[in-house]
């Protein structure tokens, strides 16, 4: 089966292998570079590095229909039992910033499928031109290996062939080692990289004698899953052959000792980056449940299932004793320095804590609580947090700046029940808690109220109001629309998990219908600063990533023009927006960040007619200004001497 080739272009790679005769007929019939053909190759040989020169222009193409290569070839020793072969393009005179370049070799000119790929990177040579370097690492040998040159467009060149003696580590598997059950080339335990997740069974005192690989873009990632049934010291050691090093590490879990592939961060914490041959040992106390271990090559390449592969992965495991504050909610008795496993369920254990300072108090809060849930980004010393008294703005309770990047960190606290507070989270440095590992959340009484995990939030501050069972009533908007109560903010999401919003009410405000427009103008037209929060939440287009609600507007255009929908003018946080024909249409076009930083604007030709226009907070909620203009084209008058262009537009 024909695949795609394995070329290069500015930073894109392709895989594709062929048969690799070439035609001696179109040899023949045209003037063509001596070693146009795989047979015909250049010899070179040491001392390296060796420098040579030549074209690939009228070169003939290698295989009609299967590689489909207009490349000149070069046979090149390899002298040593091991080695590293480089092929650097930067003694070449003409910049190649703009080519398409091959990265592979062959050992001989009969079957294309034995195509090796090489890893490569762009370097700019000095001069500011770009040039390919291309590489494969322990090749074995004394042996030959023939390197089709293909540049396109084709052109003169320069190549600097450099062959050294490589050393690989070659690790001996322990007779006690259990083998990995997944063969070398196999995709059997890649965990949550898996359409069906699978796991290699991991025990304590086990050793692991495992396999992966890393060609071409590819590499295999061994998940080791092990379960523990009570606290535990788990030490995971791990030695590899790898000649680009080995990534190992565990997959950190939202909650401790809680498998499953929505509940890991995508993060290694605690991980190491190992060369090849070197030991790495990582300790992580464990709380009783199931973890998962990586291990894999630490790029993606040049580590082929035929070379040097192997690995070697111990786990050992002890008691760890962990005490801490034992509390008996029903009857508000507290214990300090209980071992975990001595805390039974129902007892609530809080580990390495005081009863004095566990939140929440043991028996809980005697009326209402408020519990913070914040999830830190790589900056968590920028974080910190208010709660406030919604009349008076006094100041309650205070969090962070807090320590440990990617962590969780929880606070609990008691309010009356005739309380109304409100929450606000800063950033030292006005760029939020970014997405998808950061964000914070806000629930009282075990009810969500404010969530931005896994979407995060911008800005330098985020301000979130009527927290309380004694906050004032508003507007509740509930399914089956346009139905409406007077309740909190709490209740509104407690009992109908409904839109709410503050200072208006069902009779003077009635809930909006959701198959109407918002609001309908006319252009031009430039509307107040207005919030989304609050609004309906209809639209959900293809292109945008974030569940946010919207205001839809219906927009008549007055004549046929070009048109700017834009929120250029003023926006408080980052805005989606999308034009189109019907209802959340984006027909038209849409766009995000593409005016004023945060902004955005769409531009087009437009006939007269009604068209609607969705603005969404691009993660949240958020205030706004939507102006639609017309925009008056520059109009060149081409003079009566000129000559006109011979190509159409």
């Amino acid at each position: 089966m024909q695949r795609k080739r394995q070329i290069i272009g500015l930073g894109i790679v392709f895989l594709c292998t062929g048969l690799i005769a070439a035609s001696a007929a179109l040899a023949q019939s045209r003037d063509v570079p001596a070693n146009d053909l795989c047979e015909n190759a250049f010899a070179v040989t040491g001392p390296y590095p060796v420098t040579v020169c030549g074209t690939n222009v009228d070169a003939t193409i290698d295989c009609p229909g299967f590689l489909d290569w207009d490349a000149v070839w070069y046979e090149v020793e390899l002298p040593y039992a091991f080695n590293d072969l480089v092929t650097d393009y930067c003694p070449g005179p003409i910049d190649m910033s703009a080519d398409t370049v091959g990265i592979v070799y062959y050992n001989d000119c009969t079957d294309c499928e034995a195509a090796v790929v090489g890893a490569y990177q762009w370097n700019d040579c000095g001069d500011g031109r770009l040039h390919p370097k291309i590489w494969w690492l322990q090749l074995p040998g004394p042996a030959t290996v023939r390197i089709p040159v293909y540049i396109a467009p084709a052109h003169e060149f320069c190549i600097e062939f450099n062959v050294t003696e490589s050393f690989p580590c070659d690790l001996d598997c322990p007779p006690e080692a259990v083998p990995e059950s997944e063969s070398c080339g196999e995709l059997t335990n890649d965990g949550c990289n898996l359409p069906v997740p699978q796991f290699e069974p991991l025990t304590c005192g086990e050793t692991i004698c495992g396999t992966t690989f890393a060609y071409a873009g590819t590499r295999d990632t061994d998940w080791f899953e092990i379960t523990v049934d009570e606290p535990t010291t788990m030490t995971f050691t791990v030695e590899a052959e790898f000649v680009v090093g080995m990534f190992t590490g565990l997959f950190e879990q939202r909650t401790p000792g809680v498998a499953a592939c929505d509940q890991i961060t995508g993060l290694l914490i605690p991980y190491a980056i190992a060369a090849d041959c070197e030991s790495v040992s990582l300790v992580y106390n464990a709380l009783p449940g199931t973890y998962w271990w990586l291990v894999t090559p630490n790029d993606y390449q040049s580590v082929p299932c035929d070379g040097f592969n192997q690995y070697i992965a111990t786990m050992t495991c002890e008691p760890w004793e962990l005490r801490g504050a034992c509390c008996d909610d029903d009857i508000s008795l507290c214990a300090d320095s209980v071992l975990f496993q001595d805390c039974l369920e129902p007892l609530r254990f809080t580990a390495e804590t005081l009863c004095a300072d566990i939140s929440p108090p043991c028996g809980g809060c005697p009326e209402s609580m408020i519990e913070i849930e914040i999830r830190t980004d790589r900056y968590p010393t920028e974080t910190t947090w208010t709660i406030t008294d919604h009349d008076t703005g006094e100041v309650i309770y205070s969090g962070g700046p807090y320590s440990d990047d990617f962590a969780t960190y929880f606070a609990y606290y008691c309010i009356g029940a005739d309380d109304c507070v409100d929450f606000t989270i800063y950033d030292l440095c006005g760029d939020g808690i970014w997405p998808p590992y950061g964000g914070y959340a806000v629930r009282l009484n075990g009810v969500t109220l404010y969530d931005t995990i896994g979407i995060g939030w911008t800005g330098l501050e985020r301000h979130d109001s009527n927290i309380g069972t004694g906050c004032d009533l508003g507007r509740c908007c509930y399914e089956p629309w346009p139905s409406c109560a007077e309740t909190t903010l709490f209740d509104c999401v407690r009992l109908y998990g409904g839109i709410w919003n503050e200072g208006v009410n069902c009779t003077d405000d009635p809930c909006p219908d959701p198959s109407a427009c918002d609001f309908e103008v006319v252009a031009p037209y430039t509307s107040p600063q207005r919030t989304t929060c609050g609004g309906l939440n209809r639209c959900q287009p293809p292109d945008h990533y974030f569940d946010t609600p919207e205001h839809v507007y219906c927009v008549t255009l007055p004549h046929d023009g070009i048109w700017s929908f834009n929120t250029c003018l003023d926006t408080t946080n980052p805005t989606w927006l999308a034009v189109g024909t019907e209802m959340c249409g984006q027909d038209i076009g849409w766009a995000s960040y593409n005016c004023m930083g945060a902004s955005a604007e769409i531009v087009a030709y437009l006939n007269a007619g009604e068209y609607f226009v969705d603005v969404e907070g691009f993660q949240l909620c958020g205030t706004y200004v939507l102006d639609i203009h017309e925009v008056i084209p520059c109009d060149v008058n081409c003079p009566e001497e000129a000559v006109a262009e011979s190509e159409p537009c």
